[in-house]
């Protein structure tokens, strides 16, 4: 899976070796920087496990929250 939001790209899959090769075309064509394993994407928190991934946006609503002084 491929993500794009302007110029932020978020690359997964289940095969290294496919991400591998889509980022050496990207590289080919773009100035790319891999910065490895994404932690947060676009205020979304990217946590991993043995079961799967979980996506969470609550880092990101806490920061509206307290920027409004909701808190």
């Amino acid at each position: 899976m491929l993500v794009v939001y302007i110029d932020d790209i978020l690359l997964t899959g289940t095969s290294e070796e496919d991400m591998v090769a889509v980022k050496q075309l990207l590289h080919n064509k773009f100035t790319i920087k891999d910065l490895r394993i994404a932690i947060y994407f676009l205020g979304i928190e990217i946590a991993r496990s043995s079961e799967g991934m979980y996506l969470s946006q609550q880092k990101y609503v806490k920061d509206i929250i307290k920027d409004l002084n909701m808190e």
